[in-house]
């Protein structure tokens, strides 16, 4: 998941700020109006003193508050854009060159299961369906849902102003709540399935299960169900 940013931070413009009068515009800067990345961080490093390098930022000594505050603002900003600009770059090259955009994906340094998710939750949302207050996070989250539950549940994190991580657990609040109604009216038939695994494997599904706050057995049909739900969208006839 990726990590939550307030979309509408109010930032004063500030003397001690290394950004001078350009700090004004993050106070309304949303991804729906998200400027270009070179507009983001765009400064003197001779100036601010601030270095940003592939590996590494190094932020200067006797950095003001403000100064501080709003580079994490723009850096945030840029790493929720970049998402989406991942999965809407990914959707074009499959549609538009097959096979060859494969070549394009392999030199990335982001994993392909990374990347499929990026696509998956692009495909997912199209740009008209997108909450511009909401992160890309909030979205995947959301993703394996029907459309209108993905609204209601978007909806509600809106309003609401939750995070990813409380979003995550609402939603699986409601699942549990579910099930254990279904489960008290025997109205909906349920079907047992048993597989042998190593012990290792299990444990690796447990940590990643206690990542998502959920039990082994919920966490596996989750990831089958949004599996599923890529592979049935990347190949619409197989339904």
């Amino acid at each position: 998941m990726f990590p939550r940013v307030a979309m509408t931070p109010r930032v004063r413009s500030s003397e001690n700020s290394v950004f001078g009068e350009r700090s004004e515009f993050i106070q309304r800067v949303t991804p729906g109006n998200c400027p270009s990345v070179r507009s983001l961080l765009d400064f003197d490093e001779d100036r601010t003193g601030v270095q940003l390098r592939p590996d590494r930022l190094f932020l200067p000594d006797g950095m003001s508050y403000d100064s501080w505050r709003e580079l994490g603002f723009r850096v945030a900003l840029i790493a929720n854009c970049s998402a989406w600009w991942l999965g809407d770059w990914l959707v074009y090259g499959e549609q538009a060159y097959g096979d060859r955009y494969k070549q394009a994906i392999a030199g990335t340094a982001l994993s392909y299961q990374t990347l499929r998710n990026y696509a998956w939750v692009a495909r997912t949302f199209p740009m008209s369906r997108r909450r511009d207050t909401l992160s890309f996070g909030h979205h995947a989250e959301v993703a394996a849902l029907p459309d209108s539950e993905q609204d209601e549940w978007l909806t509600r994190a809106e309003r609401l102003d939750w995070s990813c991580s409380r979003l995550r657990r609402a939603l699986q609040a409601a699942k549990l709540a579910i099930r254990r109604t279904s489960d008290d009216e025997g109205t909906v038939p349920m079907r047992s399935l048993k597989i042998d695994i190593p012990a290792e494997r299990h444990e690796r599904w447990k940590s990643a299960a206690g990542r998502q706050y959920t039990s082994v057995a919920d966490w596996i049909i989750a990831t089958l169900d949004r599996v599923a739900n890529e592979e049935l969208s990347l190949n619409p006839r197989i339904s």
